[in-house]
């Protein structure tokens, strides 16, 4: 693992979490979570929320204890990270994802540096297993649009969505984390908070050589300069001119790093296959 990445998880993102949470006007429930925190080991605190009584009042905010200081998931030692706009899941639908994608994530890291194996119901280094071996991405999603591109950059013809051979799994070659800590159906364009600021500032996530932000509206030109100490060098319009919806992003640099501003990488942002080989050249042009 990457120096910036071990250092990154002894900066106590749980204890920062819990702190956080202390803070926030939804008492009764962050205290709920609070105590799931000091549950140590996961197994247990996966037991402890399948316990886990909310209140019809309160469920509407439930969302509002998503994880600031999460990581994210993929491969930390990759060279290409991805930033999107929020997550995708429902809270009230799935609930275990709340737990395994914001809420654990912190602990699930820690594990597994201090244990060295990937004896976990969910893995972050590969959360496409959670959902079964058979599980198809759609080329569509954003997972399948992450999937094109890791491919396109690397150039290797290997990389897949499957996960037969994991090593050529796409998320072996890529690292993905959000803008936002809130989930899309709650997050509508909010702007990055303080502490999840804070946490991209960290020198592990500019130790990437690729970094594609697919967050327009979520994330401004000055928080990028600020986040990751670069520069905007130029826009670059992916489809042809005088088209009806205009593809454009906006390109960044710093010493080691290029950072594309793009929309976001779904299905409902409408990306063509031509936008997303030009942004793939785009990315790899020196």
């Amino acid at each position: 693992m990457k120096n910036e990445f071990i250092e990154l998880i002894k900066n106590n993102g749980e204890e920062k979490y819990v702190a956080y949470l202390s803070e926030l006007a939804e008492k009764e429930l962050a205290e709920k979570v609070i105590g799931l925190l000091q549950v140590k080991n996961l197994d247990e605190r996966i037991k402890k929320w399948n316990d886990f009584e909310v209140k019809l009042s309160e469920i509407k905010n439930l969302h509002l204890l998503s994880n600031p200081y999460y990581i994210g998931y993929g491969n930390p030692n990759s060279d290409i990270l991805f930033l999107g706009k929020e997550k995708a899941f429902d809270i009230t639908n799935s609930p275990a994802l709340f737990l395994h994608e914001s809420i654990n994530n912190n602990k699930q890291w820690e594990y597994l540096i201090e244990n060295r194996n990937t004896d976990l119901e969910f893995n972050p280094l590969f959360p496409q297993k959670y959902f079964g071996d058979n599980y198809k991405i759609k080329h569509t999603y954003t997972w399948g649009i992450y999937h094109k591109l890791v491919k396109g950059i690397t150039e290797n013809l290997d990389v897949t969505t499957e996960l037969e051979v994991l090593e050529n799994n796409f998320f072996n070659h890529c690292f993905t984390t959000e803008v936002n800590h809130i989930p899309s159906k709650y997050s509508s364009n909010l702007k990055s908070i303080d502490p999840r600021k804070e946490l991209l500032q960290h020198t592990f996530y500019k130790s990437f050589k690729h970094v594609i932000i697919g967050a327009i509206g979520s994330i401004d030109k000055e928080q990028i300069e600020e986040i990751f100490s670069c520069f905007k060098v130029k826009e670059v319009q992916l489809n042809k001119e005088g088209v009806k919806k205009e593809r454009k992003i906006d390109v960044f640099q710093n010493d080691t790093q290029k950072i594309i501003l793009c929309n976001q990488l779904s299905g409902a942002a409408g990306w063509s296959n031509e936008e997303i080989a030009n942004l793939i050249s785009e990315i790899k042009e020196n």
